[in-house]
C-alpha cells in the first residue's frame, strides 16, 4: 500500500512537473506582436569579362575588369505572416554611388520576392570601382538608411532602421 501511494505520488510530481516546463507565456511570431527577423548582407564580388559584357560591352576596350565590381545586396524579412503591410524602402543606391565623385554606376537590377512568412529584397548593381573613395560612400550610406515598416496584428506601427555601411563588405 505504501509502495502504492508512493508511486502515485512520483508519478503526479512528474505530471506537475512537465506541466510546469510546457508552459510558454512569451508571444510567437504567429501573435504577430514579435520583431521580426532581419537579416541584411551587403557585398562586392569580382567580374568576369563576361559579366561585364552583359552590362556595357565597350566598357572593356578604355577599362580593365579588375575595375568594376558587382555590389549585391540582400534583405530578409522574416516572420511577416501576421503582420500587417510589411515595407522594405532601400535608398536610391545608384545616385548615392554616383553622387561620390563621378558616375560609377554601370547597370544592375532589383527584384523583391513576398511569400507568406518573409520578404526578400535583392539589389544587384556594377560599379566601377577604380580609385572608389569608400570611406565616402560608407558615409553616404549611413546618412541614406535602409527602413523596414511594418504593423503588429494589434495596429501598432513599427519601424527599424539599418545603416548599410555597417553591412558593407568591401572586397579589393
Amino acid at each position: 500500500m505504501k509502495k502504492q501511494l508512493y508511486l502515485i505520488c512520483m508519478f503526479s510530481l512528474i505530471v506537475l512537473f512537465l506541466a510546469g516546463c510546457k508552459k510558454n507565456n512569451e508571444p510567437s511570431v504567429k501573435d504577430g506582436n514579435v520583431e521580426p527577423k532581419i537579416t541584411i548582407n551587403y557585398s562586392t564580388q569580382s567580374l568576369t569579362k563576361e559579366d561585364l559584357i552583359n552590362y556595357n560591352s565597350n566598357l572593356l576596350a578604355s577599362s580593365n575588369v579588375e575595375d568594376f565590381k558587382k555590389f549585391s545586396l540582400t534583405i530578409n524579412f522574416q516572420g511577416t505572416g501576421n503582420m500587417k503591410n510589411p515595407d522594405i524602402s532601400i535608398p536610391l543606391l545608384n545616385k548615392i554611388i554616383n553622387s561620390l565623385d563621378k558616375k560609377r554606376y554601370i547597370g544592375g537590377n532589383a527584384s523583391t520576392l513576398n511569400e507568406e512568412n518573409k520578404t526578400v529584397a535583392e539589389v544587384v548593381q556594377v560599379i566601377y570601382t577604380k580609385d572608389l573613395p569608400v570611406e565616402k560612400l560608407k558615409k553616404k550610406l549611413k546618412e541614406n538608411p535602409v527602413i523596414i515598416n511594418w504593423e503588429t496584428k494589434d495596429g501598432e506601427k513599427k519601424e527599424k532602421k539599418y545603416n548599410l555601411s555597417e553591412y558593407l563588405k568591401y572586397n579589393n
